[in-house]
């Protein structure tokens, strides 16, 4: 009975000192790698942010990846935790392999990506994998939504000091009018006054018309902010409340500034929302039919 007692006795111990030799080995080989470092790189056009786009647009993300223990092998993009399929995406394979020097990280990657196709909101991941199957993910949220294009149009807007009917523009047609039409919704404020031949060459709105600047880099607006990229609407209507109002006024009436060509404004009258872009300024001090070209969208 004591021989019994002892064999089970140094099996326990034997047993117990191979566990306690075995958690020492487990804890060894424990991998501490790190997780490779991703991000997005923002620019001009490249979403890096949540964003709203239209159904089936197209947009671009820009990636930077660094490596820290091991190569890089590879770039997921997922919508909604499923692989983006090949013919929304720029890529040749997704997951696509990472070659040559980007396996020891990149600092521009650029992957051009179709929107989801139903009005919805999407979460968009970008996956980025060493050799050793560690993974960071960054991520953002695309809202669809049915965008209406704008309509592009040209108008002339004279000086109000000139011609009988010129001085107004409507800017649904791009129409000259009078500076009292009832169909203007921009007027000129005409010369210095009535015997001086010195253009003002300040403008206002009229018939319950609301003007403002679109400055770069002010309220919100970016410092890339282009006329040229405004496509839609709804994205003219959206910039109204980032808009600078004017300070200037004559008698009563707020007026811009003296306008300079390349300056950006934005009207509103009702619910109509009118982007304008001064293209050119063309001062003619013979017969005040100095006038201001402008790209309209609406």
């Amino acid at each position: 009975m004591k021989s019994l007692n002892f064999f089970r006795f140094t099996f326990a111990f034997v047993a117990f000192s191979m566990f306690l030799a075995s958690c020492g080995d487990d804890t060894s080989i424990i991998d501490t790698d790190r997780n490779p470092a991703l991000e997005f790189v923002a620019g001009d056009s490249i979403i890096s942010t949540d964003a709203t786009l239209r159904v089936g647009e197209d947009f671009t993300v820009n990636l930077r990846g660094t490596k820290t223990d091991n190569p890089l092998r590879l770039i997921t993009v997922q919508e909604a935790g499923v692989n983006v399929p090949l013919d929304r995406l720029s890529l040749n394979a997704n997951p696509t392999l990472l070659t040559g020097t980007n396996v020891d990280g990149f600092s521009e990657f650029l992957i051009a990506i179709r929107t989801h196709t139903d009005i919805s909101t999407k979460t968009y991941s970008f996956i980025l994998e060493d050799t050793k199957g560690n993974k960071s993910t960054k991520f953002f949220a695309i809202t669809t939504v049915a965008l209406t294009d704008a309509d592009v149009l040209t108008g002339v807007l004279f000086n109000q000091s000139g011609p009988v009917g010129t001085g107004g523009l409507d800017l649904d047609g791009g129409l000259g009018t009078g500076s009292m039409s009832n169909l203007a919704e921009l007027r000129d404020e005409g010369n210095v006054n009535t015997t001086s031949p010195i253009w003002l060459q300040q403008i206002s709105g009229v018939n319950g018309t609301e003007v403002k600047y679109i400055k770069k880099g002010a309220n919100g607006i970016s410092e890339t902010f282009t006329f040229g990229a405004i496509k839609y609407k709804e994205e003219i209507a959206g910039l109204w409340n980032s808009g600078t109002a004017f300070t200037a006024t004559i008698g009563v009436r707020s007026v811009s500034n003296k306008i300079e060509k390349g300056d950006i404004l934005i009207a509103k009258k009702g619910d109509n929302y009118y982007l304008l872009n001064i293209a050119d300024i063309k001062v003619v001090a013979a017969d005040n039919t100095d006038n201001y070209v402008l790209d309209i969208k609406k």
